[in-house]
C-alpha cells in the first residue's frame, strides 16, 4: 500500500548504509518491525515488575514432598 510521509533523509540514508537495504521501503519496514517488537517487549517488561513473587515457594513444596 503506497503511502506518503516526511522522513528525515539522512536518517533513512544511514539506515540504508548500516542496515544494507537495497530499497527505502526495506529499511523503512525492518525499522518499524523492530519498533513494535521493542514497544512489546517493554510492555512484557512492565507486566513482568507487577507479578508477585512467593520468596518461601518450591517446587518440593508445591508437589507436598517436604
Amino acid at each position: 500500500m503506497p503511502v506518503q510521509f516526511d522522513v528525515d533523509e539522512s536518517l533513512l540514508t544511514d539506515a540504508i548504509k548500516i542496515g544494507g537495504f537495497k530499497t527505502r521501503d526495506d529499511a523503512v519496514n525492518v525499522a518499524l518491525k523492530e519498533f513494535i517488537g521493542l514497544k512489546k517487549r517493554q510492555e512484557a517488561m512492565d507486566l513482568l515488575w507487577q507479578v508477585d513473587f512467593d520468596e518461601d515457594w518450591s517446587p518440593q513444596k508445591a508437589r507436598g514432598k517436604v
